[in-house]
């Protein structure tokens, strides 16, 4: 039932998914038609198999372990399998074009939306990545929610890793004012 809906969904997007698909149609053939034996094998004509429906399983696990490795304190395995799922999309991207060049008709309407989707993935994961690259030293935000009393009120990010209990606060609004989360300061 939940199939038929998504049919549905992409089905109706061939009002631009259909001119951009043979464009893209156009340039792909003309590019993997004269390398025959290299298009041949990024569709896994040697093994039998499609090789895109196979790469395609590695982002969604690498990805899905850099979820958790963040969730649970693990920055240098969430970068790592970060890196690993986006170089993995990059190559079912690669074998997925090829494939793209065999496929007419609503086959290829459905294709085009999800090769789009998939490139504006790629590119959000990889500005990701990129921002991961400068190595933030706080993953959670800091903050500070100003002084009271000669003493700081604040909720850091050591605290959190560190599974300590949080201490909760009464904060009235006119308190908020001052409200930084890292660098970016918070106004009412």
């Amino acid at each position: 039932m939940l199939g038929r809906y998504v049919n549905r969904a992409v089905d109706a997007q061939s009002r631009w998914s259909k001119p951009f698909g043979d464009f893209n149609h156009r340039w792909l053939s003309a590019l993997f038609h004269p390398i025959r034996p290299i298009q041949n094998f990024l569709n896994g004509t040697w093994l039998g198999h499609p090789v895109h429906a196979a790469l395609t399983d590695v982002p969604i696990g690498a990805l899905t372990v850099s979820i958790v490795a963040d969730l649970i304190g693990q920055h240098v395995v969430a970068d790592v399998s970060m890196l690993v799922g986006v170089l993995a999309m990059v190559a079912a991207a690669v074998t997925g074009l090829a494939d793209y060049t065999e496929v007419d008709g609503t086959a290829r309407n459905r294709a085009t939306v999800h090769a789009t989707v998939m490139v504006i993935t790629l590119v959000l994961y990889t500005v990701s990545l990129l921002i991961r690259s400068g190595n933030p030293p706080d993953r959670l935000p800091v903050a500070n929610v100003g002084e009271r009393d000669g003493e700081i009120t604040s909720l850091a990010s050591e605290s959190l890793t560190k599974l300590e209990e949080p201490i909760l606060v009464h904060i009235e609004s006119d308190q908020l004012r001052g409200l930084t989360f890292g660098h970016l300061p918070y106004e009412l």
